[in-house]
């Protein structure tokens, strides 16, 4: 009993409620977000009617299909496997029953965001308690810790976190519960106003949260020593803090043998500087070092460029400028169309450029590694922040050449080792199970 009193105060979906049930008083216990109380409830009720009354608590659970003679043990995993129980006034006399089970996969739909190559389709909902009944589900343990928040000064709106309670660094819980009471006056309208709760500074590119719409992203996270958030009318789950490597490594790596992991979080890496660098070195290998390169190479690449009116910076921006085009609108057109935009921007459009001498042939194999590449990472908002961080890239290497391509680079690496997560470094090395290295 008292383990069970101990959970309520931790758990803000574990109820301890009072009822009567064939003329006896006792009292239910369970996880609401993994059973429909109500109908569970008018169910029992159901059971318990009707002749003969039963006379003891032993008659009473035979009725309604209860197992009895559990231990304290039993009582607990059975708790946090969904299951319904009730004990008499004193605690001595438990029963074990079957609810009717909260809608957690009915209505779950298939990721739309996130593509998923080996694993569990299922992807989180905008519902707050389908969401929590999700990750319960398959994150079966009583170290789960759910916590409830409600923030906005006139559209009040609800928060969930939850956190393994034996994998957790505490201090990041004390700075993120104290953000969320600090800032619980904000109106969460829409991801600026969560990142704003969060302490995130306006002209950071690169956001302080990492988000996911898959449960088993959400259940590895949380076993690395991660902090989940759902916000109600969100379907993702929001997580707490989130460090560099984020953008290279999945959990889905992990349904492949480990040699075939490392190789694709190498492609991903490689990737990454490839999709920043690519742009910036093409520019300065054409305009301001060309003698880095064999002769060969260098007789090449001004043979591309011959008949090209303008400098190759603004060749550059000019056909960059149109694929950021071309990209934003494929992804606010609807998928049947977003098809054709792409034959017509990538094929078509580019083709044309080409023979109208308006930008030269090296740089369409440019363009084509770049877009692929900043399109390698694991998360969008990483996909975004590179392709922004390669014209600062670019305008640096149109004014010192090589140089200003690694000047650049360490710029980039300097304002990422500048950023803090809820508190903690964004380069900070995070183990596996959640401790941070020393």
């Amino acid at each position: 009993m008292t383990r069970l009193v101990e959970l309520q105060s931790k758990n803000s979906d574990f109820f301890i409620k009072q009822v009567h049930l064939g003329g006896m008083q006792l009292s239910l216990c369970g996880f609401d977000t993994l059973m429909d109380f109500s109908k569970t409830l008018f169910q029992l009720q159901s059971m318990a009617q009707g002749a003969p009354v039963p006379s003891t608590l032993e008659d009473l659970a035979a009725r309604i299909g209860g197992k009895t003679g559990l231990s304290a043990h039993d009582v607990e995993k059975a708790v946090t496997n969904g299951k319904l129980i009730a004990f008499s006034t004193d605690g001595s006399f438990r029963i074990m029953l079957e609810p009717v089970p909260a809608s957690l996969h009915r209505s779950v739909s298939e990721p739309q965001q996130e593509t998923v190559l080996m694993g569990p389709h299922d992807a989180f909902q905008e519902d707050i308690h389908t969401n929590g009944g999700m990750l319960r589900d398959k994150l079966k343990t009583d170290k789960l810790i759910h916590l409830r928040f409600t923030v906005g000064k006139h559209h009040r709106r609800e928060i969930s976190m939850f956190y393994l309670e034996d994998q957790l660094d505490k201090h990041t819980l004390e700075y993120l519960g104290a953000q969320l009471q600090l800032n619980e006056h904000i109106e969460l309208d829409n991801l600026q106003n969560l990142a704003q709760i969060m302490g995130h500074r306006w002209w950071n590119p690169i956001p302080t949260y990492l988000s996911t719409e898959l449960p088993i992203q959400a259940v590895n996270f949380l076993k690395r020593g991660r902090i989940i958030l759902f916000v109600d009318g969100f379907p993702y789950a929001f997580v707490f803090p989130k460090v560099w490597y984020d953008m290279f490594c999945s959990a889905a790596d992990r349904q492949f043998p480990h040699v075939i992991m490392y190789f694709i979080r190498v492609v991903r890496v490689i990737s990454f500087i490839t999709a920043l660098i690519l742009p910036g070195l093409y520019v300065a290998l054409v305009s301001v070092n060309p003698d880095v390169l064999k002769i060969q190479l260098a007789l090449s690449v001004a043979q591309s460029r011959v008949g090209i009116p303008y400098p190759a910076l603004f060749e550059v921006i000019l056909i960059f400028i149109i694929i950021e085009m071309v990209v934003e609108a494929i992804q606010r057109l609807p998928s049947n169309i977003g098809t054709t935009i792409t034959m017509v921007g990538g094929i078509i459009l580019g083709e044309a450029v080409v023979q109208a001498e308006l930008i030269s042939n090296l740089l369409i194999i440019v363009l084509a590694a770049t877009t692929i590449a900043s399109f390698a990472l694991i998360t969008i908002h990483a996909s975004f922040f590179v392709r922004l961080a390669k014209y600062f890239i670019l305008a640096m290497a149109a004014l010192y050449g090589i140089l200003g391509v690694i000047a650049g680079l360490l710029v980039v690496a300097i304002f990422i080792s500048h950023i803090t997560s809820v508190g903690q470094p964004y380069t900070e090395p995070w183990t596996e199970g959640g401790a941070r290295h020393e």
